[in-house]
């Protein structure tokens, strides 16, 4: 679990890629404490990205997790449910949020609560209708930032 007690990054030694690194039909994907190799996968064009029980240790990088989504322009639903990029501050500071205008759907969850403000801080998804949070811990792991939830995710 990110920022909190939970999950633990199993040591894989060959991560997979995902459908080899080739689906451009693929529009739904659910990824559950599956080590995946984030370069070598092509996750393009979905609709729908949910992320479950992942490891900081073998999450995205935050580029690799912005790469995503952007590269999914007609993505209506994200789900983060104790998975999201890698912790990386200073790079996030200095970075726009992802805009999203397309996303309807949010889900995110069993993360500490410092945890949840970056991710936050990370997408813009202006359009949303349906947004659950669940299962904030209050930990901290150095990120601090400012604004209501709904301030940073609908601008």
């Amino acid at each position: 679990m990110h920022g909190a007690a939970g999950y633990e990054a199993k040591l894989v030694k060959n991560p997979i890629v995902f459908c080899a690194g080739k689906a451009p039909r693929l529009k739904y994907i659910a990824l559950n404490g599956v080590y995946v190799d984030w370069v070598r996968s092509l996750l393009v064009n979905l609709t729908t990205l949910d992320l479950r029980r992942l490891a900081l240790e073998v999450s995205p990088t935050l580029e690799h997790f912005r790469d995503i989504l952007k590269a999914c322009p007609n993505l209506h639903k994200l789900a983060l449910d104790g998975a999201g990029p890698k912790v990386e501050v200073s790079k996030a500071s200095k970075l726009a949020p992802v805009e999203m205008p397309t996303v309807r759907n949010f889900v995110m969850g069993d993360f500490s609560l410092s945890y949840a403000l970056y991710v936050l801080s990370l997408i813009s998804v202006p359009n949303l209708v349906c947004m659950q949070l669940f299962v904030f811990i209050a930990l901290t792991i150095g990120v601090t930032t400012s604004g209501s939830y709904c301030t940073m995710v609908l601008q």
